[in-house]
């Protein structure tokens, strides 16, 4: 079984890895606010093991507590092994970045009048990473299968994201 402490700032996953499926997710209580232009939130992540995956997004609820987002329906993600991000599917996986590691703060924006979401490495605005997204009551995800501390910052402390304009090199 899956042990979650969390907080406001922090949670922390302690797990064993045969469990199906073979991830703990956590989500917040509350969707993302659909009022506003942009809603926007990070992660940073302070401990992960080189074979622990660690995935970043958004997900509907009920969500399986032992899937990664962006393998089941109305999900999207981005994972830590190589950078790949997902919807609905992990057959759906593309490249999408450079694999994430200790330290590294993964950002994720989404825009409710287009159902656009976005993701941010470190402050930087990567590309568009999916689009059709405006009809679902979405829930900031985070998800592992090893041991991992990954702290969510909600807009309680400033951010790293510098601008939401997509960065020239992706």
């Amino acid at each position: 079984r899956s042990k979650l402490s969390p907080s406001a700032e922090a949670a922390v996953v302690h797990k064993r890895p045969t469990e199906e499926g073979g991830a703990c997710t956590i989500q917040s209580n509350l969707p993302l606010p659909k009022s506003n232009d942009i809603y926007y939130w990070e992660s940073k992540i302070f401990s992960k093991p080189e074979a622990t995956t660690i995935a970043i997004g958004l997900s509907t609820k009920p969500y399986p507590s032992f899937r990664f987002p962006g393998y089941c329906k109305h999900s999207v993600a981005i994972f830590s092994q190589d950078g790949f991000k997902c919807y609905n599917h992990p057959l759906n996986a593309q490249s999408y970045g450079a694999p994430f590691v200790k330290g590294d703060v993964v950002g994720v924006g989404f825009r409710p009048r287009t159902g656009s979401v976005f993701f941010t490495r470190n402050g930087v605005r990567m590309a568009e990473a999916f689009t059709g997204l405006q009809s679902y009551n979405l829930f900031p995800t985070i998800s592992a299968d090893g041991a991992a501390e990954v702290h969510g910052n909600f807009g309680q402390a400033g951010f790293c994201l510098v601008n939401t304009s997509p960065s020239p090199r992706h």
